[in-house]
């Protein structure tokens, strides 16, 4: 009986110039995943026409840039006071999901938006650009 020696697998080692590439487009190959998932939902432009939606909450308006980010502060530091101050002056105001509204700018994190349907009809708004909905 006569048994066939069995070799061992052995394994070749990688330059570590290869190695590097490897490591480099595996890297790029997931980045390239991770923006292709995250950028899925395309961001409006001005002039289109989109739905202000967050979940079936409000959402939250100012009539200025810089009151939907005193609205937004208020909110982050729990400056309850002040943001009822900011909605009692009418320095910002809410609207119902779903409201329809027209992209005027994009600026950093908000929209400048007319509203086009409601109480707000034809006002002008600024709003997160995530509350904006194709």
């Amino acid at each position: 009986m006569s048994m066939n020696k069995i070799n061992p697998v052995t394994t070749k080692k990688i330059s570590p110039k290869l190695a590097l590439i490897i490591l480099i487009v595996g890297t790029l190959f997931i980045i390239w995943c991770a923006i292709s998932l995250v950028g899925s939902k395309s961001l409006p432009s001005s002039g289109d026409t989109v739905s202000l939606v967050h979940g079936n909450t409000d959402i939250l308006c100012g009539t200025t840039q810089q009151n939907y980010s005193d609205l937004i502060n208020a909110l982050i530091k729990k400056d309850d006071y002040g943001f009822n101050e900011m909605m009692a002056s009418g320095k910002s105001f809410t609207v119902s999901s779903g409201t329809k509204a027209l992209i005027l700018e994009m600026d950093g994190g908000s929209a400048e938006v007319r509203i086009l349907e409601g109480t707000h009809i034809n006002e002008i708004a600024w709003v997160a650009i995530e509350a904006t909905e194709k």
